[in-house]
């Protein structure tokens, strides 16, 4: 390709340049962390049997693998469950919405008011 782009070929085009960032610029730190991350779970494999073949339904399949997450996950608390015609449907919770909320984003901003008033409401205002 250096070749082509060396010759003046007019089918040769370059479009921006990149230049390497510079030593310990925020980007560099954020992929060694990444990198990091990465090798540390290459290590430690997720310990989950694989596959559908254990259940006779995708559905069974999905509620065990909705079950898991549930059990796994560090809001699992958060979680609140409705029963419609006999299936149990999970949904997250106001004070789980309000932790997904915390961005820099205007319509989230007038979620988090709701979802305030909400908790107030509730009284399950401040949320930990």
């Amino acid at each position: 390709m250096n070749e082509l782009i060396e010759s003046g070929d007019p089918r040769a085009k370059v479009v921006g340049k990149r230049r390497p960032p510079r030593a310990g610029s925020e980007c560099l730190k954020a992929a060694a962390a990444l990198n990091l991350l990465a090798t540390q779970l290459r290590r430690r494999p997720f310990r989950v049997k694989h596959g559908v073949y254990r259940f006779k339904t995708h559905k069974e399949a999905d509620e065990w693998m909705m079950n898991l997450q549930l059990r796994c996950s560090d809001v699992a608390h958060l979680i609140e469950f409705r029963d419609y015609l006999g299936v149990r449907i999970p949904f997250a919770s106001p004070a789980l919405l309000w932790k997904t909320k915390q961005t820099f984003r205007e319509k989230d901003a007038w979620d988090r008011e709701f979802l305030q008033k909400l908790l107030i409401d509730r009284g399950e205002w401040p949320v930990e």
